[in-house]
């Protein structure tokens, strides 16, 4: 069985470093889950940026993915994602949460 890992970064866009947040596995259902919904072509196709990202403090987004045929990062403004990949997105985004969400929340 392959393993995947998700693995939720928090940037400090000044000094450009990032620490791990959260790590978890991911199953082959949750992985097939995500690349479903992912068009290689379409996210080959866009832009590397979209629209104006972070201008007036509206803030960005930003899905980079790496492949052996394709590393490619699209930024665009926060919560406002190119149709190609909205599903994705929005797929990403519940995943992000999760991340944030400790999986025992019964020592409150």
């Amino acid at each position: 069985m392959n393993e995947h890992q998700a693995v939720l970064r928090i940037a400090d866009r000044i000094n450009d470093d990032s620490e791990v947040h959260a790590k978890r596995s991911v199953d082959n259902e949750e992985w097939n889950q995500i690349l479903n919904q992912f068009d290689k072509e379409a996210f080959r196709a866009l832009p590397k940026v979209i629209g104006c990202p972070d201008c007036a403090d509206d803030g960005a987004e930003w899905v980079e993915v790496q492949t052996p045929d394709l590393v490619k990062k699209v930024t665009f403004e926060y919560r406002n994602p190119p149709a190609a990949i909205e599903d994705l997105v929005n797929t990403l985004r519940e995943k992000r949460e999760a991340l944030f969400t400790p999986e025992d929340s019964s020592s409150n």
